[in-house]
């Protein structure tokens, strides 16, 4: 038996414990019967994005460091995957947090989803958000120079006024969640 594990977007087989197996058709369970894998691939997704989000502060290390201004089209350009990956990211948290409610309050209807179906659709709105957001952004670029290449710099102010509300609406809605969660788990626990 083998464990899912993800880190930075790349999954490793572990060896599971006694406490952990994972059936025939490669679905993590615990002893108590509940499908993870499903959360994992969704994890993976997000750590995925994570590494694109890190990744851009290497632009803006390079353009401190040499003094460099950098037109506002040109860092959209080379931060479009950047800016993909930070919409997903943060709105893939509120469905990890969503699967997790749903594995705690409907945990044999979570079991008999089909892993592939379910992770499509938990990650299709994240995935259109992002995809949405770059689209504006490229039919919004202008030529205005730029010391720093940021996600929020290298969007046009019309664009910006839409993604930080909705950011933050959606890390509201994920420590909501988390809330209900740790609220279930206490009194799951007495």
């Amino acid at each position: 038996s083998r464990v899912l594990l993800c880190t930075g977007g790349i999954r490793f087989l572990l060896p599971a414990t006694n406490q952990n197996h994972v059936s025939g058709s490669g679905n993590f369970s615990t002893s108590q019967g509940l499908n993870s894998s499903i959360t994992a691939y969704l994890q993976c997704i997000q750590s995925t994005a994570h590494v694109f989000c890190i990744m851009n502060s290497f632009i803006d290390v390079y353009l401190m460091i040499s003094d460099t201004e950098i037109l506002r089209e040109t860092c959209f350009h080379i931060i479009v995957p950047n800016i993909f990956c930070y919409c997903v990211q943060s709105s893939i948290m509120v469905f990890i947090l969503l699967d997790i409610l749903f594995i705690v309050m409907f945990p044999i209807a979570h079991r008999n989803f089909s892993d592939w179906k379910y992770v499509t659709a938990m990650a299709m709105i994240p995935f259109l958000w992002g995809g949405f957001i770059v689209i504006w952004g490229f039919q919004g670029e202008d030529y205005s120079s730029l010391h720093l290449c940021s996600l929020f710099m290298a969007l046009q102010r019309p664009i910006r006024k839409v993604l930080a509300p909705v950011t933050v609406a959606s890390n509201t809605l994920s420590l909501l969640i988390f809330l209900i969660l740790i609220l279930l788990f206490k009194k799951k626990g007495k």
